[in-house]
């Protein structure tokens, strides 16, 4: 071996190569350990420069898309060095303990994110009562109790007593109130131009839009109009039972519109629509509509300067204070949950004050998912329900009312199948007068589709199953007279005796089959007067509400009916009055007829005086004594006595004359020459 202490293979390199020497060769100590020591240099080599590359590539890597840095300072005397750990939703804070050397030391912390794409959804809370959610059309109802988060399309629907606070993204708010169901049509745009639908189906919800629309809207469609509103609190009530829609604007711009008319709110002002009219000209909020706005019901009223709600769409640096145990929240999307080794934990409370400053250079790409409605489990059958009921219906025509087995939280039991009995809870009858009323739930919903009733009025009803609550109707039903084909006039009514020239009126009403007051018969009729008087008058002719009142007017003496003929239905419909009596009036003037010609010495006629009202009947209710007047050569009574407004019996004679002459005999009111009744008189000429 040399001085160096490595190995010497001189020998074996002049050994002669036979077996011998590679045996000696193999057996040779100094050949394994030199073998053994250039294979652990080498492994040691490899390792190191594995380790260069894998740190050099690490170095230059760059950061993924979905991390944020966040750096904090504390005062000079305390250098506390945060190492977060984000994830889309949440960051978790990992860090040494801090060293604080100042009681108050003021944080700066810079948040750097990237890939947060703002995606508008609304989140529920303060919910009061039972409260439902359907997710989409196609999705079934969900009772929730806790807060959550809803996606554009959802329906929210309140029982009574019930309310609930919507707020959404941008930081609008809209609470609901008391059998209230709507939709959120339309929930577009981002949180600095969002464009907000709701479609109300009946029910009342308050609007809190405060924060800027930008180029979005917000509008509340109702079943007739449309109420929308930018920057203000505005109210929309659609009562689907009278058929009435009110938007109030306790503050900022608002409007109402339909298809007959526009107006425009201010601060303080209502509006009124009804049935589908044209909206009432703005008038001042009332007592009721300005109490609606208490701050017990609306507390965002309290200041009238709501707090706008930070959203994911910013990044920004805040300056935070440093409290013994909080939390770093952001809302509504972000949740920051430090985790510091040992206390104090770091709060981080964005006040309403602080003006976002966004540091986010890269374009966001990331979207927050809203949670889907939480699933709600299904208890066993508790009560019924009834879910459908029409608002009207026609007399003898069928109709459905749909029942549903419920828990007791109000869920649908989807698969039971109790026996569902159907009844009146309240109406003019007690019973329906057809149709199938004890079936079989099927999938918890029990269909009764042949219900009919034959009397109109109003109705509720009620379904009943053994060991079940009670379902009653949520709403009333009108039942409403039968078809044109059915109708009938019923007997009108008259007075038994009227004096001629009197008009009197006549009531009539149009019948179904089922003699309901058919409201929707608008007809117009002939109305004549049997036998004929040639003076008689009648108005109006044309039905309204099912209904005519016309005035009579008969001027002749007699007995007479009063005929209706409804000449436009088929079959043609004819109905008449009982008799009415028609008296004459009082005398109007008095008449005298008999000959006109008395012919030789001694002759004479036999004369009748007869008493008249206005309209030529006889005034039987005349008895007065009647004064006569002439000159000769006619002999007469001077007076003479009516009876019944008539004397038969009155004589004048005349005396022989050379040559004819005509004398006019005048009757006359006696002893009055002048008045009432006009005197009459007649010409009578007398031959020799």
């Amino acid at each position: 071996m040399s001085s160096n202490n490595s190995p010497d293979f001189s020998d074996l390199r002049d050994a002669p190569e036979d077996e011998g020497a590679l045996n000696r060769l193999r057996s040779d100590p100094r050949m394994w350990i030199a073998i053994i020591g250039g294979v652990a240099l080498l492994i040691t080599l490899v390792s190191v420069i594995a380790l260069v590359a894998i740190t050099s590539r690490r170095a230059n890597e760059p950061r993924t898309s979905n991390v944020a840095v966040i750096t904090v300072r504390a005062n000079p005397t305390t250098t506390p060095s945060l190492t977060p750990i984000a994830s889309q939703t949440t960051l978790a804070l990992i860090s040494p303990t801090p060293s604080i050397a100042s009681p108050t030391p003021t944080l700066d912390l810079t948040l750097t994110a990237t890939n947060l794409v703002p995606q508008r959804f609304a989140s529920l809370s303060e919910i009061k009562g039972t409260v439902q959610v359907k997710a989409n059309p196609a999705s079934g109802w969900a009772t929730v109790s806790a807060p959550m988060t809803v996606p554009p399309g959802a329906t929210i629907l309140t029982s009574e007593n019930s309310s609930v606070k919507v707020t959404f993204t941008e930081g609008t708010i809209v609470r609901i109130g008391a059998q209230t169901q709507f939709t959120i049509a339309n929930m577009s745009g981002d949180t600095a131009n969002p464009s907000t639908i709701l479609k109300l189906d009946f029910g009342k919800v308050w609007t809190i839009v405060t924060t800027a629309l930008g180029g979005g809207k917000f509008e509340v469609q109702m079943p007739v109009g449309v109420a929308s509103v930018r920057g203000s609190y505005m109210s929309a009530e659609s009562n689907s039972t009278d058929s009435i829609e009110i938007v109030t604007c306790l503050e900022g711009l608002c409007s109402y519109n339909n298809r007959n008319g526009n107006v425009n709110l201010i601060t303080n002002q209502q509006t009124q629509s009804t049935r589908g009219g044209a909206p009432l000209a703005p008038r001042p909020l009332d007592r009721n509509q300005l109490n609606d706005w208490a701050r017990e019901r609306i507390p965002e009223v309290l200041t009238l300067t709501p707090t706008t709600t930070p959203t994911s769409t910013r990044t920004s640096t805040f300056t935070p204070t440093l409290t013994r145990t909080p939390t770093i929240t952001f809302t509504p999307s972000l949740t920051f949950t430090p985790s510091l080794t040992p206390t104090p934990t770091l709060t981080i409370t964005p006040t309403p004050s602080q003006t976002p400053t966004n540091t986010a250079t890269t374009a966001p790409t990331n979207t927050p998912v809203p949670p889907s409605p939480t699933s709600v489990p299904i208890g066993t059958p508790a009560k019924l329900a009834i879910v459908t009921v029409p608002s009207s219906a026609t007399a003898g025509v069928a109709f459905t009312v749909v029942v549903e087995v419920r828990d007791a939280n109000g869920n649908k039991v989807t698969g039971a199948s109790n026996t569902v009995t159907m009844s009146i809870n309240s109406g003019p009858v007690s019973v329906f007068s057809s149709g199938t009323l004890t079936l079989g739930a099927l999938n918890g919903t029990a269909t009764f589709s042949d219900l009919k009733l034959n009397t109109s009025g109003s109705y509720t009803f009620k379904a009943v199953s053994t060991g079940l609550t009670d379902g009653i109707s949520p709403s009333p039903t009108v039942i409403n007279g039968a078809g044109a084909a059915s109708y009938s006039l019923a007997v009108p009514t008259a007075p038994p005796s009227v004096t001629a020239g009197t008009a009197f009126p006549v009531k009539l009403e149009a019948k179904d089959s089922f003699n309901n007051l058919a409201s929707s018969y608008s007809n117009s009729v002939t109305i004549a007067a049997s036998p004929n008087d040639p003076l008689a008058s009648f108005s109006p002719t044309t039905f309204s509400g099912g209904m005519l009142t016309f005035n009579a007017t008969l001027k002749t003496a007699g007995t007479y009916t009063i005929m209706i003929t409804d000449s436009v239905n088929s079959p043609v419909l004819t109905i008449s009055t009982s008799s009415i009596t028609v008296t004459a009036g009082t005398a109007d003037s008095l008449i005298i007829t008999g000959p006109i010609t008395l012919t030789g010495g001694g002759a004479s006629g036999t004369y009748t005086v007869t008493a008249k009202d206005v309209y030529s009947n006889t005034a039987t209710s005349y008895n007065n004594t009647v004064g006569l007047s002439s000159s000769a050569p006619l002999t007469y009574p001077s007076t003479i006595t009516m009876t019944s407004g008539v004397n038969s019996n009155v004589t004048i004679s005349a005396s022989t004359v050379v040559t004819p002459v005509a004398k006019t005999v005048t009757v006359y009111d006696f002893p009055t020459t002048v008045g009432p009744p006009s005197q009459g008189s007649i010409t009578i000429t007398v031959n020799p």
